[in-house]
């Protein structure tokens, strides 16, 4: 697509780009399946701890300001791992302004294959249970995350 400002996943109009961090994050918002996009490249970037809590709170203002309620968080090619600084922040800082603040209710995270039946993002799913206001779910592709959200509407 020549606009570098939109990316067609899986629906019949581009999603918009809404803010990148090169190397590291793209997020999108698919205005036609009402969802924001996290694509994931890198969780531990040589700027380490600071550039993640910026990338969050920007993930943070994007729930805030759109009022979507699902997202689509692609990490099956990310590289690295939070530190644990980052994973304290989100569990203390992050998850609990999302539940209050926004309207955040349902995410699908595309994981790598081969890690799909495995204890993937253990920090993610402790902070939420399965009764939880957010509901997780892992997905194996972009394909199947889509149809999963897609119930929600």
């Amino acid at each position: 697509m020549s606009d570098s400002n939109a990316h067609t996943f899986g629906s019949p109009q581009p999603s918009v780009l809404i803010f990148e961090y090169e190397g590291i994050i793209k997020v999108f918002h698919d205005k036609y399946d009402d969802l924001i996009i996290h694509e994931w490249l890198e969780y531990n970037p040589d700027e380490k701890d600071v550039i993640i809590i910026e990338v969050l709170q920007k993930i943070y203002e994007t729930f805030l300001n759109t009022g979507v309620r699902k997202v689509l968080v692609k990490v099956d090619k990310t590289r690295g791992v939070f530190s644990p600084e980052v994973n304290k922040y989100i569990k203390e800082i992050q998850f609990p302004r999302l539940i209050k603040d926004t309207n955040l209710k349902f995410a699908a995270t595309v994981i790598n294959k081969k890690d799909i039946n495995s204890r993937y993002a253990e920090i993610w799913k402790g902070q939420l249970a399965q009764n939880a206001p957010i509901i997780l779910h892992d997905v194996a592709s972009e394909a199947e995350g889509r149809a999963w959200l897609k119930q929600f509407d």
